[in-house]
């Protein structure tokens, strides 16, 4: 029988890690699903780890295709070409899922027409601390176009595992490969801004593990790799939002900010030249750029001075 649910792992090193992911994976109360492991070349002994686990017909073992980059996105858009599900859930190699994670996304996605469903995620650094709620009720809002401002500043976030899709909002949209970190906000952003519609589920139901070699860590520390994929992500954004005249006032001050704190004056100019405003407000924001170093530290001084 073919799977409904096509969870696509991309693996990098885990071999320490993922064993928990996949005996998550087979706890699921929902039994018709496929998990696709695509291994980027790992160097340390993760297929060794994953042979009992290949015992399981469901689960499947791929390396990555040399016809896509190296990186997560690259691996995830490899996947998507081996997906036979009518959903897709992109899973990270070293997180839990409720039980019911599919149960709940399929049956509101079977029971409604929509594109998406979205639940609730929460973090752990030690698997002892993770408590799922085994309660069935939950409370759950409509997302579509409208939500998007709150999505690209995450107010609502969309981070790459805690939504089930459609197969469908996938056949003409891919992960660009070239981003490496933010590559979930970018496509993400770009499927939400393209009219689709989905539901959010009010329940945890993912546990995302914290750790010093996670990508989120990488970025905190400055990275140089990391924060270069990050600055190329909010330019494809900003790209999107421009061509569609989707640049709200928040969302302007969200990329003004993004400008100063990665110091990258391309974001400014590529916001500057999808807005309207007069040559004399563009010309202050560029000075304001120029300056932002020096008047950074007055700023946080004055903050600190303001909250005692």
């Amino acid at each position: 029988m073919q799977a409904l649910v096509s969870i696509i792992m991309a693996t990098y090193n885990r071999a320490d890690l993922i064993g928990e992911t996949l005996d998550s994976i087979l706890n699921q109360q929902f039994p018709n699903w496929e998990c696709l492991i695509i291994d980027d070349w790992s160097t340390d002994n993760t297929q060794q780890v994953l042979l009992p686990y290949l015992e399981e017909k469901r689960i499947k073992y791929y390396k990555r295709g040399e016809n896509h980059a190296k990186g997560c996105p690259g691996a995830r858009n490899f996947g998507l070409g081996k997906a036979e599900g009518k959903y897709i859930l992109f899973f990270d190699d070293d997180d839990i899922a409720h039980p019911q994670l599919l149960t709940h996304c399929v049956n509101e996605l079977e029971s409604k027409e929509l594109d998406f469903c979205r639940f609730k995620r929460g973090v752990f650094a030690d698997s002892n601390e993770v408590v799922f709620d085994p309660k069935q009720k939950f409370k759950s809002f409509l997302i579509d176009k409208n939500d998007l401002e709150a999505v690209i500043i995450n107010k609502l976030p969309f981070n790459s595992c805690q939504v089930v899709w459609k197969k469908s909002c996938f056949f003409n949209n891919r992960f660009k490969e070239e981003i490496l970190y933010s590559d979930d906000w970018e496509c993400y952003s770009r499927l939400i801004s393209g009219g689709l519609k989905g539901i959010s589920i009010e329940k945890t139901l993912l546990h995302a593990r914290k750790h010093e070699d996670s990508s989120t860590a990488k970025f905190k520390k400055g990275e140089n790799k990391i924060t270069a994929s990050t600055k190329l992500a909010s330019l494809e954004v900003l790209d999107n939002l421009g061509k569609k005249g989707l640049i709200t006032p928040v969302l302007f001050e969200f990329f003004v900010r993004r400008a100063l704190i990665l110091n990258d004056k391309k974001i400014l100019e590529k916001l500057l030249s999808y807005t309207k405003i007069n040559f004399a407000k563009k010309t202050k924001y560029r000075l304001g750029f120029y300056f932002y170093p020096v008047l950074r530290p007055i700023f946080i001084l004055k903050g600190k001075m303001l909250s005692r």
